[in-house]
């Protein structure tokens, strides 16, 4: 059960930290690394981070699944 929560609370973690980013300051951080980092890469990192965090129960499932069928051989 906590391989679907987890997930889902990063995930709101995320959205909540993106509607607070000016009242966190965190765009001070993030004026910083403009210059050096284009902002579709951030954008592409965190997509692919939220993509492995949400299909990460699926995985875990999947590996559990296949440890429990080669150990009974």
């Amino acid at each position: 059960m906590i391989h679907l929560i987890v997930p889902h609370m990063f995930l709101f973690l995320m959205l909540w930290l993106l509607n607070n980013t000016v009242a966190l300051g965190l765009m001070k951080i993030y004026d910083q690394i403009r210059g050096v980092v284009p902002p579709i890469f951030v954008i592409f990192v965190v997509g692919i981070i939220g993509i492995v965090l949400w299909f990460y129960p699926i995985i875990y499932i999947f590996i559990m699944n296949e440890k429990r069928t080669t150990s009974k051989v």
